[in-house]
This record gives structure tokens, sequence and C-alpha cells, in this order.
């Protein structure tokens, strides 16, 4: 059976034209994921993504903001028109917040709706722990790397079709 995937994967054009290489960054230490549920969430922006290309968008771009329990997996997607810190906070508390309760840490990578003072402040007074990954080594905050590659396959996929 594995071996009758492989050749249709391999012959398929569209599956080649959209599967994307692996790049290795290295070996990394430590831990960044929760020992429980809403421990810990991963977050990251992927895009500028074009909006044309998709319906049900507005604006000339947009980007997806994900937020991923490190624990479980369990990933939420927030479309956002520009990356913004306070679209962030905004998100952040809309999507999660009021979803689940606050998480004790958010891992994200150092952009600069990351670290601008508004969003560390909106964490710090919601008694959130915030860390921030290498800027080097994109393995550092993998789990929201995963989703992000995932995200970039699937809207290549469906860049010349309809979403809806």
């Amino acid at each position: 059976m594995h071996k009758i995937c492989e050749e249709i994967y391999m012959n398929c054009s569209k599956c080649q034209r959209c599967k994307s290489g692996s790049t290795n960054y290295g070996q990394t230490t430590g831990r960044l994921s929760g020992s429980g549920c809403n421990e810990t969430i991963s977050m990251d922006y992927v895009g500028p993504f074009d909006a044309s290309q998709f319906r049900g968008t507005t604006g000339r771009e947009f980007y997806i903001l994900t937020m991923t329990d490190t624990y479980s997996r369990y990933t939420i997607c927030a479309i956002r028109s520009a990356a913004r810190s306070q679209e962030t906070i905004d998100a952040v508390k809309k999507y999660w917040f009021t979803k689940f309760r606050r998480p004790s840490t958010i891992i994200t990578d150092n952009g600069s709706q990351f670290t601008a003072k508004t969003f560390i402040t909106a964490l710090t007074n919601d008694n959130v722990r915030h860390i921030i990954t290498s800027t080097s080594n994109q393995t550092s905050n993998g789990t929201s790397e995963q989703v992000n590659s995932t995200i970039n396959t699937i809207l290549r996929m469906y860049n010349h079709h309809n979403i809806e």
C-alpha cells in the first residue's frame, strides 16, 4: 500500500508543484511544550498572502495568526489585515482567551508585533509569561513553524481555485 501511495504522489503534478523542501537548522535543546492543555501556546504569523487570489478577503493582502497549544496541538487561525501588535492582542483575546483560560506561557519569535511594548504590556497585565525564541533557528518555535508550513502548502494548492 505504501508503494502505491508513493507512486501516486510521485506522478501527481499538483503534488510535485506544491511540495516544499525541508531545511535542517540543527538541533535545539530544551523543551518548549506544556505538560497540560492550555499551559503553553505557540504563536506566529504566516503571510502576507495576496487577497485577490482568495474569496472572502478584503484589502490587498492578509496574514494568518496561528495560535497552537503545545501539548494538544489544537490550533486556532485568525485572518488579520496586518501583522501589528494591537491586532495580535485583539486576536489572542478574542479567539483564545475567551474560548479557554489564559495560558501560563506564550512562545513567539522576535517579530516586531511580538516584541512591541503594547504586546509585552498586555501579556504582563494578563499574567502570561512571554518566551521569545532564537532569531536564527526556526526550529526553536517548531510548533508554529509546522503549522505555518501546512498553511502555506494548503494555500499554494488552492491559490488558483475558489476556496469557499
